[in-house]
């Protein structure tokens, strides 16, 4: 063992004496600083083994070289009162050969001031517009708005005293002043609120002004209102209310202006009220309106020919009718200023009025407008329609016309004309229309076809049918007129009825015999049979005397 230091002493002798450490090459140190809080250091000063190698801001990291392997002291030196270090400002690290060792310091700095928010909020009536200030013990005087906020910062710890000044005589804080506590030391700066709740009384007084207007022509642009011979305090509805505030308390006239010269105030004006801090004085006016007339001359101007026989009629807004000739004039009378509108009506079909109709006018007060219209008239088309029948049975009841046109309306499109007659569809604006017979009975025919096309213009157009009605073929039937079952024969038509049996028996079930004449069921003798007799009646000749079964074969055998 002593031989083993001996060696190492003389080892470490002998790199004294070259220059080299016998411990080896030298190592360093990082020191890492990071830093929380408020109010932060702004540097610091590490030192190593008692010796000041680097001054540092924060976040830093600083390295500290050349130094002998084994244990070094490192310290953080300089802190601000108010910053700590975490576990302390020294450090011991264990520096290797070569190698580098670390050393960490977190510090914390607490809040050296605190702040403070004074908040103003007022409420009431006629609060304070002109804003108010506030003081910090000894410190300067801030203004503030009524309604707003300021912050106060760099206060020491303590009770500060907080005053507010500037407000209106009406306005009322309390506690003024006030002691707020403002607090330091934390990791974040810390602001007290305080808030002055102001309450503002009325010191002006309001008026809610109604205005209602009855009658005609009411004032279109309605009134104003004025106190005390002037200012204007307010503008007003023909029909409505306003209220205007802000009025000095006491006793005001008030004066209703801008009224129509056809409208008067129900009532004096101007008329007196009181109006009371912090309350509402109610007016009512009420004004009346009389309807402004004036009258309107209708004139009609016509021109063409087959003029309107019956002249016109004017229809004024819908309802009120006037008569107009085809060529004058007609005054309504009364009408209320304004536009109106005016309607000509009863114009023929062969007529046209220039321009708009209805067209709007203007009525003015106490004076006579004309509306005058313009109405050209041009032939009248005519379609005249006539029917020529022939023949021993024309058709009795004559025949139905109809007329057409595209893009004309007829009215009426259907009239009756006599199986030898005429009739006219008219007035017609010039087209070409259709013309068709209808309702011709079957024992008629039309020569040529039953529509015929026609050109109407002016004047009478002839459309004409030439009918031939042949015989009407007899029917028989039985029939009980007047409580007895009889044999009648008609035409076809149902004319020319003729009665031919008139026994007590009740006779039916006529047929046209295939033997000639008419054969028929009889009751006649208390039994029920078979009998004919001529085509125009007489004596009936009795064919059966068992009704039933010969009443069959006969009915079989006649074809019935």
């Amino acid at each position: 063992m002593h031989e083993r230091l001996a060696v190492l002493a003389l080892l470490a002798f002998a790199a004294a004496c070259d220059g080299r450490d016998p411990l080896g090459p030298p190592g360093s140190v990082r020191v890492d600083i990071t830093t929380t809080g408020i109010d932060r250091d702004a540097a610091y000063e590490v030192v190593a083994d008692g010796q000041a190698h680097a001054a540092a801001g924060t976040p830093a990291t600083v390295t500290i070289g050349d130094l002998r392997p084994g244990n070094h002291s490192i310290s953080l030196q300089g802190l601000a009162s108010n910053c700590t270090a975490t576990g302390g400002s020294a450090r011991t690290v264990k520096v290797t050969s070569g190698g580098m060792a670390q050393a960490s310091f977190a510090v914390s700095c607490t809040a050296l001031t605190g702040a403070m928010k004074i908040v103003s909020t007022m409420s009431g009536a006629d609060i304070d517009t002109n804003g108010v200030t506030v003081q910090v013990g000894t410190d300067p005087v801030r203004n503030i708005r009524s309604i707003d906020s300021v912050v106060v910062d760099g206060l020491s710890a303590g009770d500060r005293t907080v005053t507010m000044g500037g407000l209106e005589p009406n306005c009322t804080v309390a506690p003024n002043p006030r002691a707020v506590r403002v607090v330091t030391g934390g990791l974040t700066r810390d602001t007290v609120r305080t808030v002055f709740a102001t309450t503002c009384t009325a010191t002006t007084g309001g008026v809610r002004v109604v205005v209602q207007t009855i009658g005609l022509n009411q004032d279109p642009d309605g009134y104003s209102l004025t106190m005390d011979g002037a200012p204007r305090i307010a503008d007003l509805p023909t029909n409505g209310e306003r209220t205007s505030t802000g009025i000095v308390p006491g006793s005001h006239s008030f004066q209703l202006d801008g009224i129509a010269p056809n409208c008067t105030l129900n009532g004096t004006n101007p008329r007196v009220g009181t109006v009371i801090a912090g309350a509402t004085l109610q007016l009512a006016f009420t004004v009346n309106c009389v309807a402004l007339l004036g009258n309107a001359r209708i004139v009609a101007q016509t021109t063409g020919t087959e003029l309107d026989p019956d002249g016109y009629a004017v229809r004024i807004d819908g309802s009120q009718v006037l008569i107009v000739p085809v060529n004058g004039s007609a005054t309504a009378t009364g009408l209320g200023i304004g536009s109106h509108q005016f309607w000509l009506e009863g114009v023929a079909a062969n007529c046209v009025v220039a321009g708009a109709n209805p067209r709007s006018a203007t009525v003015l007060q106490d004076v006579t407008i004309d509306v005058t219209f313009e109405v050209s008239c041009a032939p009248i088309a005519r379609i005249v329609v006539s029917a020529a029948t022939a023949g021993p049975d024309p058709d009795r009841n004559g025949y139905r016309i109809h007329v057409t046109s595209e893009g004309v309306t007829v009215d009426p499109s259907d009239k009756t004309v006599a199986a030898n007659g005429t009739v006219t569809f008219e007035p017609l604006p010039a087209a070409t229309y259709t013309v068709v017979l209808l309702d011709l009975a079957a024992n008629c025919e039309v020569s040529g076809a039953r529509s015929r096309t026609v050109v109407a213009t002016g004047g009478a157009a002839p459309v004409s049918f030439a009918v031939t009605c042949t015989v009407l073929e007899r029917i028989a039937f039985s029939a009980n007129f007047d409580n007895n079952w009889d044999i009648y024969t008609s035409k076809a038509d149902g004319t020319d009825m003729q009665r031919l049996t008139q026994d007590p028996g009740f006779d039916q079930e006529p047929a046209w015999s295939a033997i000639g004449g008419i054969a028929f069921q009889g009751s006649r003798n208390g039994n029920t049979d078979i009998y004919v007799m001529g085509e125009t009646g007489g004596p009936a000749t009795r064919l059966t005397t068992h009704a039933r079964r010969k009443a069959h074969r006969l009915r079989q055998r006649s074809g019935w």
